[in-house]
């Protein structure tokens, strides 16, 4: 009688507690979507405006990463490096196109949406020669 009673209660809880669950509809995966790469300088006279990526669209559509000009090497003595995933700079991008950024889905269960994308900039003390 205590096993049948146990059971009963472990099924109760295994189906929802008694609760009756909508039933979700199916998601089917889209193929395309957005998202947008936004450009943290870590600089204070750079700024860059973020980039768009339109995942559907075709490869040429793809922009190359930006490249913080020569002139803010030459008048501060610092260069820079590249562009970093993280704030810390030690996860690196590497390639030097959009398309070289996987998007990050918002729900991974069910792709409809993408996550927006920090890219932080490295940069490195020249030395002079």
């Amino acid at each position: 009688m205590k096993k049948v009673l146990f059971l009963a209660v472990l099924l109760f809880i295994i189906t929802g507690c008694g609760e009756k669950k909508e039933e979700q509809e199916p998601c089917y995966p889209i193929t395309g979507g957005s998202f947008n790469i936004i450009f943290e300088t870590n600089s204070d006279t750079s700024s860059i405006p973020s980039i768009s990526v339109c995942i559907a669209c075709s490869p040429d559509s793809y922009e190359d990463l930006p490249i913080i000009d020569d002139y803010y090497k030459e008048s501060s003595g610092w260069g820079f490096v590249g562009w970093y995933y993280d704030s810390e700079l030690t996860k690196k991008v590497e390639g030097t196109s959009t398309l070289d950024i996987k998007p990050v889905p918002n729900d991974p269960k069910c792709v409809t949406d993408y996550n927006d994308i920090t890219l932080y900039a490295k940069w490195e003390k020249i030395i002079a020669d």
